[in-house]
């Protein structure tokens, strides 16, 4: 059997519990209106505000901890190294972000030509709105 995604280290229950938690108020949130909408939307802000909260504080205890470990290990260089590479994106995770961006249609031409078009266009507008409207 293959695992395609490494396990995650620092993920635990309770993190898991607040992630599904955030995301039921959301649901509850975009499903609802008025008064409701609000209270759901109110509920869902703290819960996603507490999750990265906890994400944060999970993240750095793995991280130091991991650290800590590698530091009495007999190979102490090589074990840090590879804890390390596990949080900084690697190159090759960086080349597959990029690649992603460009097959997502995001083509650099279309951008620079919108923006470089966007100054006319509002010239154009702005005249339109100044100019005087003549009724023949």
């Amino acid at each position: 059997m293959r695992v395609k995604n490494p396990e995650i280290k620092w993920l635990n229950s309770d993190i898991i519990d607040l992630m599904n938690r955030r995301d039921h108020f959301k649901r509850l949130s975009d499903r609802s209106s008025g008064l409701l909408k609000s209270q759901y939307l109110e509920k869902y802000k703290s819960a996603r505000n507490l999750t990265v909260a906890m994400i944060r504080k999970s993240k750095k205890s793995y991280l130091v901890s991991a650290v800590a470990e590698a530091e009495n290990a007999d190979n102490k260089t090589s074990k840090l190294w590879q804890t390390l590479r596990l949080v900084v994106p690697t190159k090759k995770a960086l080349n597959q972000y990029c690649e992603q961006t460009a097959n997502d249609g995001l083509n650099e031409n279309e951008f620079n030509i919108h923006f470089t078009q966007t100054p006319e266009n509002m010239i154009v507008f702005k005249r339109f709105l100044v100019s005087p409207i003549s009724i023949s």
